[in-house]
Order: C-alpha cells, then sequence, then structure tokens
C-alpha cells in the first residue's frame, strides 16, 4: 500500500509554479500540501491560485505542518534483512542507493527509532544514519533525474 506523500514549497516562486507544482503531482501518491512565503499575503494567494491547502511564513511552521513535508534517513547497514522496514507505519519508501538505505519517513524524530528496533531485532547492524530535511533545490534535483 502506497502512503501519500505531502511535499511543502519553500518560496511563493516562479519556479515552484512553473516547474515544482506539476512535477510533484505528477508522482503518483504526491501533492503540495503547503507552500512557505515569509510575505503572508504572497504565500496565501500562491496557495489559492495552485490549489494548495495551506500556507505559512517561517520554514518551521511548515516543517511542522502535520500533512507534510518527509524527511528523508539515510542508513549504512549490512545486508538485506532490513527488507520489510516500507511496511512499517509512517515510512513512506525505501530505496537502496550506493549500499546505503535511503528511508521516507513522514516524522523523523518518531519514525527513527521504530526503524532501530526493527533493525535490531533482525540482527541487521547499522554504522551510520543521516536524517535531511528535504529542501527546495534537492526536491528540484530528485524530480529532474
Amino acid at each position: 500500500m502506497n502512503q501519500r506523500i505531502g511535499w511543502g514549497l519553500i518560496g511563493a516562486s516562479t519556479i515552484a509554479r512553473e516547474w515544482m507544482i506539476d512535477a510533484i503531482r505528477a508522482q503518483p501518491d504526491n501533492e503540495v500540501v503547503a507552500v512557505m512565503s515569509s510575505d503572508s499575503a504572497r504565500g496565501k494567494t500562491f496557495a489559492q491560485a495552485n490549489g494548495i491547502a495551506r500556507s505559512h511564513t517561517s520554514v518551521q511552521a511548515l516543517l511542522a505542518d502535520p500533512e507534510g513535508p518527509a524527511l528523508r534517513i539515510e542508513l549504512t547497514v549490512e545486508g538485506d534483512a532490513w527488507q520489510g522496514l516500507a511496511d512499517l507505519p509512517g515510512i513512506l519508501g525505501c530505496t537502496v542507493v550506493g549500499g546505503r538505505i535511503r528511508v521516507v519517513a513522514d516524522d523523523a524524530r518518531k519514525r527513527l527509532p521504530e526503524i532501530f528496533r526493527f533493525l535490531h531485532d533482525r540482527g541487521v547492524p547499522v554504522s551510520d544514519v543521516t536524517v535531511t530535511e528535504p529542501t527546495l533545490e534537492s526536491v528540484f534535483i530528485e524530480l529532474t533525474r
């Protein structure tokens, strides 16, 4: 079962309007749920014009939005006993990239202990962990590959 991924855009910009929104919406189970603009009126106008549910005036408020954005967790593990991670609650996807498992989760602070518990119970050693919050640049790069 695929879970919906909610995206938050940083900046009520021409690039977001002309390139990002349609690219995100073209992906199955993906939706732009919020936009951040330091200008409240601009953010609200942009959100309304582009069918985005909410606007925020700070990155902190955007990251606290209950429907997105997702955080990426990367782990370096050995073996393939990690398979099944994608079935955990709040895990939106898992891929292997260059010997690392890339996990997209709805809430890294909440899900990381669950991921560690899952891996520990299967005897999977973890040698490195990186938690990354999405940026406009990283989203753009990911969607235009």
